[in-house]
This record gives C-alpha cells, structure tokens and sequence, in this order.
C-alpha cells in the first residue's frame, strides 16, 4: 500500500520484506506485549500476595510469581493474538508486520524491555541462584518497562539533560 512507500521514503530501509514470515513477526510481537504486561502486573501484584500469603514469601514461590505472571500475560496474548490473525487476510498481516517493524516507539519499549530482563535475569542468578534468575526475568522486563517511561517523559516534557 501507500503507507508502506511513504515509510520507506522517510528515511525506511527499502530491503525490508514484510512478506517475509510475517505471522511470526506479528505473533512475536504480541507474545512480547503479552510477557510484558503480565510481568509489569505480576510486579504490582506481588507486595498483596506476599501480605496475604506467608508461605509465598520465600526467593523461590516470589520469583515464581513473578515468572509465572510474565509467562501467562504471554500465553494468553499467544493464543488471542492467534485468534485475531486467522481473521486477516495476508495483506494485512503483512501490513501490520510492516507498521510493527518501523515503529520506533515500540521498539524502543521492546529494547528497554529485553535490556532489563536480561539484567534482571543476571542480578538474580547472582543474589538468588536459579530461583532469582526467573524473578529477574519478569522483574528486570517491569524495571525496563518503567525506565522506557521515566525517560520517555523527560524527553516529551524537554528535560533531556
């Protein structure tokens, strides 16, 4: 479409092929969004678990949680995500591949993301062992989250020092 050859004559990569795997781009992209929000609610989640279950308050059934809550935000928007691209035709699952792919904004979460929960990951293996290392996924991908937004609104707001 039209949309496409404006992008990539804003400065696009023209050798980009979004007829190249793009369910799989799109399901990619869902199944992030979907371990994203399920660890962001896991983290906000976790303080009244641990308030109203004693046996949860161990390094072990937390990180758990917290895993668990990333995994099934995850698996749920796999199999919605699954759902809705059967209803499209190619085109538009190309398009959608194509919008996801130049999107710099989420790019931008899904780098901040991925950045914190491999450093999420590796502060917990180091303090928790195993345990601490799926916490820190679900963690680190919440901290991430949260440092994309922190830093997003200064430059939105013209504090970028």
């Amino acid at each position: 479409g039209g949309g496409r050859a404006a992008m990539a004559g804003e400065g696009g990569d023209r050798d980009f092929d979004p007829s190249s795997w793009p369910r799989a781009r799109v399901m990619a992209h869902v199944v992030q969004k979907g371990w994203q929000a399920g660890s962001v609610l896991g983290a906000a989640a976790l303080p009244v678990l641990l308030w109203r279950r004693p046996a949860a308050r161990t390094a072990d059934g937390a990180a758990g949680f917290l895993f668990n809550a990333g995994a099934g935000g995850a698996g749920l928007t796999a199999l919605l995500g699954a759902g809705r691209l059967s209803t499209l035709e190619q085109d538009g699952v190309e398009d959608r591949a194509y919008r996801l792919h130049w999107n710099q904004g989420q790019n931008r979460v899904d780098r901040f993301c991925q950045g914190g929960a491999v450093m999420g990951a590796l502060m917990g293996w180091m303090l928790l062992g195993a345990p601490g290392l799926r916490g820190g996924l679900s963690a680190g991908t919440a901290a991430g989250l949260a440092a994309h937004a922190l830093t997003r609104a200064e430059k939105a707001e013209g504090k970028e020092k």
